[in-house]
């Protein structure tokens, strides 16, 4: 039993009062690193360009492409209702969706303490404050990405799953909203089909964790597996119809053939002959641009995701989720329940990682299950030099171990607060110049995603490389105007280029119009904007 006082008995303030407040610092927290980021990211501009067409009711135009709805959705909705720009509402609507998952945090921590007989709010607050400053949930949140969507889905949905297992009380009703949440989750992002799986894994096992018979055991994980699908393909089985239909075989994302995603590959990379060889003109064969594959073996593979596993949480979310497993030894229901969900949320790590393209952002969905553990790990060693030292009392304890938390602590809440993605602003400024410069511009050919950006800010249609040669017809319509802009995003380590690349670039049928520079840990991104003449191969006619 944990030495602490009982709130509801004596605090004099309403029970849902820290709960505001903790949202609230959240909100504005997210608001803050918002205002640090220097552009959206180039996934930012697509969920952006889809929430344009939800707004004016294009519908079918916003689900063809290749990102999941609901996200964009809920921006349309912000767009629509508050009056900003679309960009603003973006931020805006990420920032309150990361604002929000300070509620399940803070409802599942609260669950956990009352579980070891702690009805004080130390434990949720701790885990909340943990959560505002956490910086992959920060930066996810105060970004034009549906990391913010997912995260609060995956995360309500184990809150839902939580007082399913320690309630015995609801736990249909428990079940069922946890389903609809992470169907939800599936909306945002394809990552919620390996959550959905795994939580409902957990489901059955939550049948299993009854008392009775063998039988009634097995009825009752049935019953609890068929409530948490319905509540899950209740609100995802039509996007999947949808994306069935429209691929023409059974799928469950546009975003990529989910094949390709476990071989490490991104699907087809047919590129427009003439364009690649203006790239190779500028690159000159680098080896450090070519696209080698990241995936060795699979022990490789497996070893570098559990590290940026690890990264994601931060050493103190670590330290704390094992001192809160050694609290839980006892509490087997507990861990017969969650392994399923546990053990598939690191399976989604290694097959992001094996896609080769596994950043910290994949890798932080964990840190909003495991923050409520966290501080019930914290605050058991507390509870144990309590019991095990006699002439310790509980404020000796908070002024010994309190500062040397907040030490190891407070970097990883500071690195949120680091100005973002400072180096690629120029796609803003290279946006807004090419609107300037040629109002008719619409059409941008394009290397890389980075350069969506680019179109974006300047308000043109986008092309990508691999899609020019089925888009031939309306690059020439566009060349004839004079209004085809091509833009190559490089990153090298050489600063300076061969000074033959622009007489190279007009004998392949473009002209460089502008360049920017910039460098980030000696690594040099090069920005250039070259107008396509007319007829391809050929100088444009004086």
């Amino acid at each position: 039993m944990c030495h602490s006082l009982d709130t509801q008995k004596n605090t004099k303030f309403p029970p849902w009062l820290p709960l505001v407040i903790l949202v609230s610092a959240a909100f504005f927290t997210r608001l803050i690193v918002s205002n640090l980021t220097a552009i959206i990211y180039p996934d930012g501009a697509i969920y952006l360009e889809m929430a344009r067409d939800i707004a004016e009711g294009n519908w079918t135009l916003a689900l063809r492409r290749i990102f999941h709805p609901a996200f964009p959705a809920v921006i349309a909705l912000v767009y629509s209702l508050s009056g900003l720009s679309l960009e603003a509402a973006g931020f805006l609507t990420a920032n309150i969706l990361g604002a929000l998952i300070i509620v399940p945090v803070y409802k599942s921590a609260a669950r956990l303490a009352d579980m070891r007989g702690d009805k004080s709010l130390r434990v949720p607050v701790v885990a909340s404050l943990l959560a505002i400053f956490h910086d992959s949930l920060a930066v996810n949140s105060s970004q034009v990405l549906a990391y913010s969507f997912s995260q609060l889905a995956v995360a309500s949905a184990f809150a839902f799953s939580l007082a399913a297992i320690l309630k015995n009380e609801d736990r249909k009703k428990s079940l069922f909203a946890s389903g609809i949440a992470i169907g939800f989750a599936y909306l945002a992002r394809p990552d919620g089909l390996l959550m959905m799986t795994g939580l409902g894994l957990s489901s059955v096992f939550v049948g299993f964790s009854n008392p009775g018979t063998v039988l009634h055991k097995l009825r009752s994980a049935i019953l609890y597996g068929a409530i948490f699908s319905l509540g899950a393909l209740a609100i995802s089985s039509p996007y999947m119809t949808w994306v069935s239909v429209e691929s023409g075989r059974f799928r469950l994302t546009l975003k990529k053939d989910p094949e390709a995603w476990v071989r490490g590959q991104s699907g087809d990379r047919t590129e427009a002959k003439r364009l690649q060889a203006l790239r190779l003109s500028i690159l000159n064969h680098d080896k450090e641009n070519s696209d080698k594959p990241r995936i060795k073996s699979i022990g490789s593979s497996l070893a570098t995701a559990l590290k940026q596993n690890i990264k994601g949480m931060s050493w103190q979310l670590l330290a704390g989720l094992i001192l809160c497993l050694i609290a839980m030894r006892k509490e087997r229901r507990l861990f017969f329940t969650l392994f399923p969900g546990l053990l598939l949320l690191l399976g989604h790590i290694f097959l992001h990682y094996h896609a080769g393209y596994l950043s910290r952002r994949h890798a932080s969905y964990q840190a909003a299950l495991y923050l409520p553990m966290a501080a019930l790990g914290w605050f058991f060693i507390v509870d144990q030099a309590r019991s095990r030292v006699e002439f310790l009392n509980a404020r000796s304890i908070y002024l010994c171990l309190g500062p040397i938390f907040l030490a190891l602590t407070l970097p990883y809440g500071i690195r949120s607060f680091r100005p973002h993605l400072a180096h690629k602003s120029i796609a803003r400024d290279l946006g807004q110049w090419i609107r300037e410069n040629d109002s008719s511009a619409s059409r941008l050919v394009v290397i890389g995603d980075e350069v969506r950006v680019v179109a974006f800010y300047a308000g043109a249609d986008f092309i990508d490389l691999e899609q020019a040669h089925s888009e031939k017809s309306r690059i020439d319509e566009a060349r004839l105007s004079g209004s085809a802009y091509y833009v190559l995003y490089l990153r090298t380590r050489k600063r300076e280029m061969n000074p033959s690349i622009p007489r190279q670039l007009e004998e392949l049928g473009a002209k460089v119009l502008t360049k920017r520079l910039a460098t980030r840990r000696d690594i040099h991104y090069h920005w250039w904007v070259l107008r396509l003449h007319p007829v391809s191969g050929k100088r444009r006619p004086k």
